[in-house]
């Protein structure tokens, strides 16, 4: 057994060198044969050198480069297709959910014979009033999508996925969103191809930051991605 973990990066530096940092340490003691694929999303030049610099040589690490910000969901993509090992994850970069429920997805999908296993979001206790608006607006968006495409009560949009390689493919032959309504479309793609999926709480502790959330417009561009890939199957 073996897993390919998915970091991508805009602008990210140098997060993303603490988050690498991280998960290789991780999985390097656990003894898992694995790679880390870190998929640049358009960075700018100044901090692509830096990406370039650093990443150079890094044990288990293959840096895939951008000029163009497509985005996070076709990022992913590109790093599931360059991935080499039987199971391919991915985990938000900024590790609001701990690197370490990776492991606890990669047990649960080789124990049980799963396609995909995705976390179900358990949001931590916090004061900050923007991270209620996040995690209240979050949780409109797992019933809206229930309501609209029927998705089993799975919370698509949580930033921690892996699959079997091979199943998953299948399911990202269809998908075309490249932002942030990917995940449920790459979901429901999924429950279409009929995959075997298991869901593995979570819990997210957010951080408090400035985030590129913009809760109304991006909560309209999802609805309208909702309905856009409902009517998409029915024609």
């Amino acid at each position: 057994m073996s897993l390919s973990v998915i970091l991508t990066c805009y602008n990210e530096v140098p997060l993303i060198f603490t988050s690498y940092e991280r998960i290789n340490r991780m999985l390097e003691r656990s003894g898992t044969e694995y790679e880390l694929i870190v998929v640049d999303d358009g960075t700018g030049a100044a901090l692509k050198k830096e990406l370039i610099e650093y990443f150079h040589a890094r044990p288990n690490a293959t840096l895939l480069l951008s000029d163009v910000n497509e985005g996070r969901g076709a990022a992913i993509t590109r790093g599931i297709s360059a991935s080499t090992k039987e199971y391919v994850g991915f985990i938000d970069t900024d590790l609001e959910i701990s690197e370490t429920y990776l492991l606890k997805l990669y047990e649960v999908i080789v124990k049980e014979n799963k396609d995909a296993v995705i976390g179900r979001r358990v949001y931590k206790f916090n004061r900050n009033i923007n991270n209620w608006i996040r995690n209240i607006a979050s949780r409109i968006y797992f019933f809206i999508a229930n309501i609209v495409l029927n998705m089993h009560f799975l919370d698509t949009e949580t930033g921690i996925k892996i699959f079997r390689r091979s199943a998953v493919l299948h399911a990202l032959g269809n998908v075309r969103d490249k932002r942030w309504f990917w995940d449920t479309e790459l979901m429901a793609e999924s429950l279409k191809n009929h995959l075997k999926v298991a869901q593995v709480p979570v819990r997210v502790d957010r951080k408090d930051k400035k985030s590129s959330v913009s809760v109304i417009k991006d909560s309209l561009e999802y609805i309208k991605g909702l309905y856009r890939y409902r009517n998409r199957g029915s024609t």
